[in-house]
């Protein structure tokens, strides 16, 4: 048999989840159970993954996993969500399955996905060997941006593994991306001692004090396209444009930053995982520098062009 999930608006102008089943010929069977709240007047782009029910370093044989919904509602009140951009892409964890009864049983709360500017469309899926990933599309409908003018929106992001960590959803860069490293190179960024990027790097930091500014497309005098503040409780992000400037702001008491950039788009990944914040960015020509406000060591690996 072979299962189907559509997102939809019912005839109440409600945000739903279709699940039919393909045994010879397709069969309705119902509306996805998975929760009692209104999830706005739309949802897009629904997927289940099944994600294996142990913490990542966690040594065992067992085959038990459990199933993470992904999807996008559109018009989502935020008093059940506190979300920034026009649309979030969210998820809820069940502890099983009921594939018949179209039921997700015990579903968590609802959650982002990703905390940055652009996240939407997640498809994920199992592989073969049961580990579970998952491709983002950074660009949101219903929004304007930079490479309009060309003919073309959006891009994809890093492939990420899912797995749980203290039974929360964890989101990684799959290791095969080390294999764009063309360099590494350890620097003490500060304000006035930046680093050369050409806008293709992995970062990492994992020895810093808080606060902390970091400054990525950025131009000799510290105008940055993408600000990142750590802070003792949380991380804000701030992006600036030529005619705009936007924050993202969301708790998380921050100790490893690991963060991809390539030309016009950024992932950053918080404590391997716990928190990812994805964005596009369109820096000039000039905003190709890193800067940090105090002294920071960082290890940089300029990355290969996969074009």
């Amino acid at each position: 048999s072979h299962y189907l999930l559509i997102g939809a608006q019912n005839h109440d102008l409600e945000g739903i989840i279709k699940l039919y089943k393909f045994d010879g010929h397709w069969q309705d069977l119902g509306n996805l159970d998975f929760t009692r709240q209104k999830m706005g007047y739309m949802i897009e782009c629904p997927n289940l993954v099944f994600i294996p029910n142990k913490d990542e370093d966690e040594e065992n044989d067992s085959n038990e996993k459990k199933p993470v919904l992904i999807f996008c509602p559109q018009g989502l009140d935020k008093s059940v969500l506190n979300y920034e951009s026009i649309y979030p892409n969210t998820y809820v964890i069940g502890e099983s399955f009921d594939i018949e009864n179209a039921s997700l049983f015990q579903p968590s709360e609802l959650s982002n996905l990703d905390e940055g500017f652009d996240c939407y469309a997640t498809q994920a899926f199992n592989a073969p060997d049961g580990r579970a990933y998952a491709i983002s599309w950074l660009g949101l409908p219903d929004t304007n941006y930079a490479t309009d003018r060309y003919g073309y929106q959006g891009a994809l992001s890093l492939v990420k593994e899912l797995s749980f960590k203290n039974q929360k959803l964890i989101q990684k860069p799959v290791k095969a991306l080390r294999s764009l490293r063309e360099s590494k190179i350890q620097i003490t960024l500060s304000s006035d001692k930046g680093f050369s990027s050409q806008n293709c790097y992995e970062l990492e930091i994992s020895d810093f004090q808080n606060p902390q500014i970091l400054y990525f497309f950025a131009d000799s005098l510290g105008k940055a396209a993408l600000e990142v503040q750590i802070n003792p409780e949380s991380v804000k992000l701030i992006r600036n444009s030529a005619n705009d400037k936007e924050t993202r702001e969301f708790p998380v008491r921050a100790q490893k930053l690991r963060l991809f950039a390539d030309i016009s788009t950024f992932e950053l990944f918080i404590n391997d995982g716990e928190k990812v914040a994805s964005g596009r960015v369109f820096p000039n020509k000039s905003q190709q520098l890193i800067f940090s406000k105090n002294p920071m060591k960082v290890m940089i690996y300029p990355l290969k062009h996969v074009y």
